[in-house]
This record gives C-alpha cells, sequence and structure tokens, in this order.
C-alpha cells in the first residue's frame, strides 16, 4: 500500500526525539502524536506518527484513525490519517472508510476516503456510484463523479447523463465532458442544448464533448459555436474539436462551411483541414488549393500554412503561381511554403533571385532560403551577398543556404562574414564551417583562414555523413581554444540575446532522488549556472509559465552580476503551480525584442492557454516564427511527450534534448 511505502521516506526526513522513536504500541503512538500536535513538531514528523499507527494494524488501529480524521484540526493531517487508515491491515478498514466518506462535518477526510475508494475494486466503485445518487453536497458530487470517470468505471453512461442535467454547473460540465468521453452519440441533442447554457463552463465543457463525441452532426455543431459571439472565450475548445476531424463526413462538414465570410473561421476551418489532410488526403488538398484563390489576405496565408502542413500535390506549382502576386504578403507567404516545400520550378529561379535583393526583410529572407532548391553559380552567389545583409533573419538564411548548397566557394565568404559579427550567427557560421569541412575550429576564424589558405585549388568538400565522423574525431583530437563553455542541457548557448522559457507547473513540485529538492529547484539551478557562465555582454531574459504566463524584464538585458543574481532570486521566489501555458510562453517570448535563441525545458503536454493540441500547438508556433528566424531548443523532462518537443525543435532549427533518457529524471 501507499502508506507502506511512504512511511520509511518519511523516517528518513523527520527523525523522531528518542523517546517517540521507541514508542511500538497504539496508546504510545496515540499519546506521540499528540505531544507532538501540541508542540507545533515539524510536519514530517507527525506525519511519520500517523502512518506508524496505520501500520500497526489491526481494528483498533483503524478506528483510532478514523477518530483522529474527524478530530484533527489541521486539514493536511487529517488527510494523512485517511492515507494511514487506507494502508492499514484490519477488516474494519473498508466500512469505516465508507462511514467517513459520508462526513459532511469533516470535508478533508471525507474527500480523502472518496479517493481512497475509488483506488479500490468493482465493489468500491459501485458503491461510489450508488453514493453519488444520495449525495447532497454538490462538491462531493463532483468529486466522486470525476473519481469514477479517472477510474473509466463500468455503467456510467445514466450517471454522467444525471449529472448532464443537474442543477450545480460544475457537476453539468463534468457529466458533458463524461458524454464525451464514453461517446454517447444518442446525447447529442443535450450537448446542443447545453451550448446555450448561461454558464461559460458549462459551455466549454459540452463544446469540448462535441469534439469526442464526433460525427457529421456534432461538427455542424461545432462550425455554429465557431461563427457565435457568444463563444469568443471558447475558441480555444472550439480549435481543438475542429481539428480532431478524421472521418469523411467530418471533413466534409469543414470543406463545405469553407464558403463563409467570416475569415476567422475560414482560417480555423482550413488549419483543421490541413490536420485532416492525412486521413483524407484528395478532399483536403483540393480544398487547401481553392482557398489560395480567396479574397482575404489572411485566408490565403492560412492555405499556404495548410498546403506546407498537408504536403499536398500539386502545392508548389499552385504557390510558384503566387510568386508575382499583388499583395506582398502572398508573395511572402508563398516563398516560405517553396521554401519549405521545394519542387520550385525551374522558370522561378529568377525571379526568387530578383526577390531575393527585394527591399523587404521577409521576402529577403524567404527568397534567400528558398535559393537552397537550386544548384545554379547564382544562387550560390546571391546567398553569398545576402552574407552580409542588415538583417541578421536575412544573413541566416544565407548561411542555412550555404550549408544546404555546399559548395568550397562558400568558405571564404563565410569566414569573412563571420569573424566581425557579435551575435548568434557567429557560431552558426562556425557551425556550418565545421559541418562543412570536418574541421573543428571552432569561432577561431584566424585559424580557418589560415586552414583554407593551405588547401588546393580544387578542394572538394566531404559529404555530409563523412564530414560529421570528421568533426567528432577533430573534436576528440584538439583543443578548441575558442570552444564555447557555455552550455545548457549539452546544448551550447550562442551569442546574441536568449531567452529562456521555464515550466513552472504544479508538476515541477516533484521530487527527485534527493527528496529535499523539486524539479522547479533542480532545473533553476541549471538555469543559474548557465546565467554564471555568460560573457557580461551576452543578452538574455527569462518567461516563467504554470497556467499564466511571467516576463523576468521587457527587454532582454546583460548578464551582468547585478542581472544575473536578480534573474536568480525571480526563480527562487517562484512557486511550482498551475497548469502548462506552453505555447503563450513561446509566443511571449518570439515576441521579446531582438531575441535570436530560445531554450524552452517542460516536464509536460500544454494543458492550458491559448492552444493545448500538440498539433495546434506546433502550427502557432511555427507561424509565429517563420518571419522572425528564432532558433528554439527543447529539452523535455518529466512525463512530457518528447516525440511533440522533438518536433517543435526540428520545426524552429533548434536541437532537442531528451533529459530522460539521459538520465536527468
Amino acid at each position: 500500500m501507499p502508506g507502506r511505502v511512504l512511511a520509511p521516506l518519511l523516517l528518513a526526513l523527520a527523525p523522531l526525539p528518542a523517546q517517540e522513536a521507541g514508542a511500538t504500541g497504539l496508546p504510545e503512538l496515540v499519546a506521540a502524536l499528540e505531544r507532538a500536535v501540541d508542540s507545533g513538531a515539524p510536519a514530517a514528523q507527525q506525519a511519520t506518527l500517523v502512518l506508524r499507527i496505520g501500520l500497526l494494524g489491526g481494528d483498533a488501529a483503524a478506528e483510532r484513525l478514523a477518530e483522529l480524521a474527524v478530530g484533527l484540526e489541521q486539514g493536511w493531517l487529517a488527510r494523512r490519517a485517511v492515507a494511514a487508515l487506507a494502508a492499514c491491515d484490519s477488516p474494519r478498514t473498508p466500512s469505516l472508510l465508507r462511514d467517513l466518506a459520508k462526513r459532511e462535518s469533516a470535508p478533508e477526510a471525507r474527500d480523502q476516503a472518496l479517493r481512497a475508494i475509488a483506488a479500490g475494486g468493482p465493489d468500491d466503485l459501485e458503491w461510489l456510484k450508488k453514493r453519488w445518487s444520495r449525495e447532497d453536497d454538490d462538491r462531493a458530487r463532483r468529486l466522486i463523479l470525476q473519481l469514477l470517470m479517472d477510474r473509466e468505471a463500468p455503467g456510467l453512461a445514466r450517471l454522467v447523463v444525471a449529472a448532464a442535467q443537474d442543477d450545480d454547473p460544475l457537476v453539468r460540465a463534468q457529466g458533458l465532458r463524461g458524454i464525451g468521453q464514453l461517446r454517447l452519440y444518442r446525447q447529442l441533442p443535450l450537448v446542443r442544448r447545453e451550448l446555450g447554457d448561461g454558464n461559460a463552463g458549462v459551455r466549454l465543457a459540452a463544446v469540448d464533448a462535441l469534439g469526442q463525441l464526433g460525427g457529421r452532426e456534432a461538427f455542424i455543431e461545432l462550425v455554429k459555436a465557431a461563427t457565435d459571439a457568444r463563444f469568443a472565450g471558447l475558441q480555444s475548445a472550439v480549435t481543438r474539436g475542429l481539428n480532431a476531424a478524421d472521418e469523411p463526413e467530418e471533413v466534409q462538414v469543414l470543406v463545405h462551411a469553407l464558403g463563409t465570410r467570416d475569415e476567422i473561421l475560414a482560417e480555423r476551418l482550413l488549419e483543421a483541414i490541413a490536420a485532416a489532410s492525412h486521413h483524407e488526403p484528395e478532399t483536403c488538398g483540393k480544398a487547401l488549393l481553392r482557398a489560395l484563390a480567396h479574397p482575404s489576405e489572411r485566408v490565403r496565408a492560412a492555405a499556404v500554412k495548410g498546403l506546407v502542413a498537408a504536403r499536398t500535390q500539386g502545392a508548389a506549382e499552385a504557390l510558384a503561381r503566387r510568386l508575382d502576386h499583388r499583395n506582398l504578403t502572398t508573395r511572402a507567404d508563398a516563398l516560405w511554403g517553396l521554401a519549405r516545400l521545394g519542387g520550385i520550378p525551374a522558370a522561378k529561379e529568377r525571379l526568387i533571385l530578383h526577390l531575393a535583393r527585394h527591399q523587404d526583410g521577409t521576402l529577403r529572407k524567404h527568397a534567400t532560403t528558398a535559393l537552397r532548391w537550386f544548384g545554379s553559380d547564382e544562387a550560390l552567389r546571391a546567398a553569398g551577398q545576402n552574407l552580409g545583409d542588415e538583417e541578421w533573419r536575412v544573413a541566416g538564411a544565407a548561411v542555412s543556404t550555404l550549408l544546404s548548397l555546399r559548395r568550397p566557394e562558400a568558405l571564404a565568404w563565410l569566414i569573412d562574414a563571420g569573424e566581425p559579427r557579435r551575435d548568434r550567427l557567429r557560431s552558426d557560421i562556425a557551425e556550418t564551417l565545421e559541418l562543412l569541412t570536418g574541421q573543428a575550429y571552432g569561432a577561431n576564424f584566424p585559424v580557418w583562414r589560415r586552414w583554407l589558405a593551405d588547401q588546393p585549388a580544387d578542394l572538394r568538400l566531404p559529404d555530409p555523413e563523412l564530414a560529421r565522423l570528421l568533426l567528432e574525431r577533430a573534436r576528440a583530437a584538439r583543443a578548441n581554444p575558442e570552444q564555447r563553455t557555455a552550455t545548457y542541457h549539452g546544448i551550447p548557448v550562442p551569442r546574441g540575446p536568449v531567452v529562456f522559457v521555464l515550466d513552472v507547473s504544479g508538476s515541477m513540485a516533484a521530487r527527485r532522488s534527493d527528496p529535499k529538492e523539486t524539479d522547479l529547484r533542480h532545473f533553476a539551478r541549471a538555469i543559474e549556472q548557465v546565467l554564471n557562465s555568460l560573457p557580461e555582454s551576452q543578452l538574455f531574459d527569462l518567461v516563467l509559465f504554470g497556467s499564466e504566463v511571467r516576463v523576468w524584464r521587457e527587454l532582454p538585458q546583460p548578464a551582468s552580476p547585478e542581472n544575473v543574481a536578480d534573474a536568480v532570486r525571480l526563480l527562487a521566489q517562484t512557486p511550482a503551480a498551475g497548469g502548462t501555458n506552453l505555447y503563450d510562453a513561446l509566443e511571449l517570448a518570439l515576441a521579446l525584442e531582438g531575441a535570436q535563441t530560445v531554450f524552452l525545458l517542460t516536464d509536460g503536454q500544454p494543458t492550458a492557454g491559448q492552444r493545448i493540441a500538440p498539433g495546434d500547438v506546433l502550427l502557432g508556433i511555427e507561424h509565429r516564427n517563420r518571419d522572425r528566424g528564432v532558433r528554439i531548443h527543447t529539452i523535455a523532462a518529466g512525463s512530457v511527450a518528447a516525440d511533440f518537443l522533438q518536433r517543435l525543435a526540428e520545426s524552429n532549427d533548434g536541437m532537442a534534448v531528451d533529459l530522460r533518457q539521459a538520465g536527468g529524471r
């Protein structure tokens, strides 16, 4: 039982005074507990005594714990008494727990008793179902229903339908979610009716239920909900539901609804259609291509985003035809899509070369990235020229393109461009030189220049795999005098403004192998270490997120001792609490002026914020970042879905680290 596992840990955390440690009988332990409570002994010592009573076993210990659960004034200790009762080996334990579960006068003990009963067998679950119908306290009814749903107890259909029609709005919301969870399709009329409920939480639950139920009728209701002004605060739930489409009849509803004049709705529909494209590629692909001709710039942008996500056949040709569109934003959207997809018609190379010199920085950036799909000398020279662009995002695109083209002519250009830089591109160029040549000179550009001067005129670059192998050997054999010493979970911290985004949600309060340290303190200390290793000229910022998002400074600041100390104080004063609002945190980090690199550490999937579904987060961040060029590195800890963070890093030109595989958890 959990109590038997936990007791030795508590004993280790809070050693008892000698006279209490020697207490072994029930009267002695009860007396010791009374003295500990009266004297205000440490909480862990009090909890240890309670658990030791439970470990005695027998009817007398069980009955005494039930009395303590009701009589103790401290709610937390009453809960511990119930937990100890649940672990107590006594025939009286089940009936005592059920008695406590009925005690309205002791809510803390009652709630803990309900949880203990829910962890039991089929008979316990049946008792809870009957108790729900007899319970008068709405709070207890909500807890019972949630516990039954969490256990996926059999025979819940009638109960959740009754709950969905309850007078208490929170009970109604739980019932509606139960209808969705159990996929009770016949209850769609009930869910539809609750869409008009006066309580926002009930409406939100009804929208979630529609997405879980699925089917043509449910999706028609979701589209209506998306257009209803009353649902302004529920759009995240509507988006989640629409993006769950995976059946032909559901996709047809989305495609038909594209005839709307509501631009925001059309944008959401196209995102959902792109998400459904791997289920219905032909239907979705045709809808996305048609949307490219929409009169709205916003809808056309959503169509481009959808075509890239869906990898629709014929997308490259359709986007290429928009490269001379009269709308500047649409041209940039088309360029971005082509840079991602490739397959650009050869006849468009001349136009893309021209756009790589356009006065608009966004067009220059995406055109420079698109040049990687051409192998001509003109494309190579255009990328080389943009290494000196006044906008770092354009110069960064040039570095990436030259790495893709892998031509020896680019080496001298990269060396000349990298030496004077003092931002992230200095590190990027050094890394590109290493990946092109297999040499490990880092950012020591004078050495690169001497090395290049010693090479033959007909120098040939190794293929990517051979270059990586040579680079690993060279790094092992030589100490790089300018090797970057600042790393965060093994990822080098480049020059230029860096933003550390840290999850401070409630799950980060979990204890590590050292029981005195939480995950939050452990990972905050890792940030403190890297901040202390940064040069004072390095700009940095912090974004902390639970359910809410908090930024340290409105602008990245130099890593001076004073600023580092202030940031460390913020980390030390921040408790672990709330959900996981990952999307809003990244959105804020990307909006910080001058940000070039983001490090994201989280231990869970998104549960709060504008976007929650992993696919929605990926699409949203990719859209936010596509014109900025910020590199996003991800660090997975705890129970997080590491594949989601891997995709997030890859789609934003970053690295992903899984600390669970590396022994970091």
